[in-house]
């Protein structure tokens, strides 16, 4: 039964062991370094890890074994700048941390900073968990609201309430993040595709859970910001659209916040700046399907190249922007030699 708990990316399995030692050392090498230790004799230790990497950040999916209780610590000099969001699939813990406690269970996520000492006690504990740095979120803050984001000290909650929509979402996004990952993004791994996953997780993690962030959020959700920001942004996207882009070098070269870009989009184009690069990127697609000429090119070849993994999306969204789906579209290069589809659907400032 312990072994199915690990299943969530199981395509990712770094390791399983029985001996105490071990599991030490390799989850501190795989995480951070950490006292681990069973408080109970005689308690059967039966532990699996699934991780991966999504470009910055770090997923695991991992078991202690179902009756195995189990002490984990963190001390000064073990801190790091490290910040791990868990959900529960089976047993208990608390979360002691600069003379506070705090439970994960079924209904309450755990937000553990890393940056000062604490001890975990679980017992028969296996869960998922996302881990990113200090420098990952901060970054990304700064490209949503602007560089003042990165001199704020920020605090975060520890709980994650599931009964609320928020927590509940948080818990779907990563939940939605391992599914790609175990699937075919974490087979193939896309950069443009896997910076796109990292976006989504750091965005609903600064967005939903509570955080020193929102106050800027808030002070930036109105900004003036001038068209040639807007303009900037665009040119951008179309000379990288076959690049990874992240937020935060978009908004940079646009010299806003993404806040402001993404409110700038919204009133001029009715879309967002991540809409706008799936759109040009579909462009991209449907251009290369167009002047394919004898070359045997497949539909997801050129897909795959453009940073869409999933065939059966890319068809949804296609049909919706084009009226047709991919494979017609390649049926029509001998037909239409040399045609290009150009900007006319997006235009140009």
């Amino acid at each position: 039964m312990a072994q199915e708990l690990v299943m969530n990316l199981f395509n990712h399995h770094v390791f399983s062991s029985t001996d105490i030692d071990e599991i030490r050392h390799v989850l501190g090498k795989q995480f951070t370094p950490h006292e681990l230790n069973i408080t109970k004799k005689r308690a059967r230790l039966n532990s699996s890890v699934c991780s991966c990497a999504v470009n910055r950040l770090g997923l695991s999916s991992f078991s202690y074994g179902e009756g195995a209780p189990i002490e984990a610590a963190v001390k000064e000099d073990q801190c790091s700048e490290v910040i791990s969001l868990n959900f529960l699939t089976s047993g208990s813990g608390r979360l002691q941390q600069h003379g506070e406690s705090s439970d994960i269970s079924a209904n309450q996520g755990l937000v553990i900073n890393m940056d000062r000492p604490y001890k975990l006690d679980l017992q028969g504990y296996a869960g998922d968990a996302l881990i990113f740095s200090h420098d990952a979120l901060r970054q990304h803050a700064r490209g949503l609201f602007g560089e003042k984001a990165g001199d704020i000290n920020f605090q975060l909650a520890k709980n994650v309430d599931l009964a609320k929509p928020a927590g509940l979402a948080l818990k779907n996004a990563m939940t939605y993040a391992m599914s790609e990952m175990n699937g075919p993004l974490g087979v193939l791994r896309n950069p443009i595709s896997l910076v796109n996953l990292e976006n989504y997780l750091l965005t609903q993690f600064i967005t939903l859970h509570p955080n020193s962030f929102a106050d800027i959020a808030e002070s930036a959700s109105n900004p003036v910001v001038m068209p040639r920001n807007l303009k900037r942004a665009r040119d951008y996207i179309h000379a990288h659209a076959h690049e990874k882009i992240t937020l935060e070098e978009l908004a940079t070269y646009a010299g806003c916040s993404y806040r402001s870009l993404q409110n700038i989009f919204g009133k001029v184009l009715g879309t967002s700046p991540m809409e706008y690069l799936r759109s040009v990127r579909l462009e991209g697609i449907r251009n290369e399907l167009l002047n394919a000429g004898d070359k045997q090119r497949t539909v997801t070849e050129i897909a795959n190249q453009w940073g869409f993994v999933h065939m059966g999306r890319l068809a949804c969204m296609y049909r919706k922007q084009f009226g047709e789906l991919p494979s017609d579209t390649l049926k029509q290069r001998n037909s239409y030699p040399h045609r290009s589809s150009g900007t006319s659907r997006l235009g140009r400032i």
